[in-house]
């Protein structure tokens, strides 16, 4: 909810993506987020773990892909649903 509040604006922004990846993070549903969009943008949000397995999700809008969201957890399994419904609405 918190993350679909924050893209509820009049302007979309580096900001307002940093923004979702800071609302993941706090709901520790990640420790570590990196959006990726294109060959030259990219944001991040933690620090990645060279123990933990990287998870990637399509960014994607009407079955084009614009980028990739990576992410780490220790739980992948709880923190999946809530990545996946976080790619969508990027």
């Amino acid at each position: 909810y918190q993350c679909s509040q924050a893209l509820n604006t009049s302007q979309i922004d580096v900001h307002c993506f940093r923004h979702i990846l800071q609302i993941v993070r706090d709901n520790e549903a990640a420790e570590y987020l990196e959006l990726n969009v294109g060959d030259n943008w990219r944001i991040s949000e933690g620090q990645p773990n060279p123990e933990l397995p990287m998870q990637i999700l399509p960014v994607t809008m009407q079955e084009t892909v614009y980028g990739e969201l990576h992410w780490q957890n220790s739980h992948v399994s709880s923190s999946e649903p809530l990545l996946n419904s976080v790619s969508s609405m990027l």
